[in-house]
């Protein structure tokens, strides 16, 4: 048995147009190779646009806080003393709305980026490449199977034997002694 085995899917939807040779059975892959690329112009678009949407965003937070800054200071010329019967006469809530838009700013374009990223598929881990599902070519849905993989770190053995059997068998320390990591489990 493999140490891990993996179903590779799809994360976002688009049309393969590149697919590395070494996605095919029996060919051993790295941990990082690109194994198949897709269509992403859409993404960068919405990269694209999630940018320019946090920029808007921070131009309208500065600009509200250029606002607030001088609203407290006419009030503080107008010498009513105390504080005024609204924070809206101060711009709190549009000064919070607008951090509160930043944020979401923010979390848009990391999501844009998150989403841009899973366009590129790559090995999770040193792997045998067991089945290939996918072409170049083929329009891949989220949660479209694009390849099986088995690592190829450690094996798992199961070997059935007797407690006699058992009990004459050799530590592990001597077993990894001799360059092969084993773990004896019992």
């Amino acid at each position: 048995e493999p140490h891990y085995s993996l179903t590779l899917k799809a994360q976002t939807n688009g049309q393969v147009i590149l697919q590395s040779p070494q996605l095919e059975a029996g060919c051993q892959v790295k941990k990082g190779d690109l194994l198949l690329q897709m269509e992403d112009s859409d993404y960068l678009s919405a990269v694209a646009g999630a940018r320019s949407d946090l920029a808007t965003a921070k131009l309208t937070l500065l600009e509200e806080q250029r606002e607030a800054s001088q609203a407290q200071a006419e009030w503080d010329a107008s010498g009513l003393g105390g504080e005024p019967d609204s924070d809206l006469v101060l711009h709190v809530p549009q000064l919070e709305a607008d951090m509160a838009a930043v944020v979401m700013a923010e979390a848009a374009l990391a999501s844009a980026l998150k989403d841009l990223s899973r366009t590129k598929m790559v090995a999770p881990f040193d792997a045998i490449v067991v089945q290939r599902l996918t072409s170049p070519g083929s329009y891949l849905q989220v949660g479209t199977e694009v390849a099986t993989l088995y690592s190829t770190d450690m094996v798992e053995v199961a070997v059935p034997l007797s407690t006699r059997d058992w009990e004459n068998l050799p530590d592990a320390k001597t077993l990894s002694d001799n360059s092969w990591p084993v773990q004896i489990k019992g």
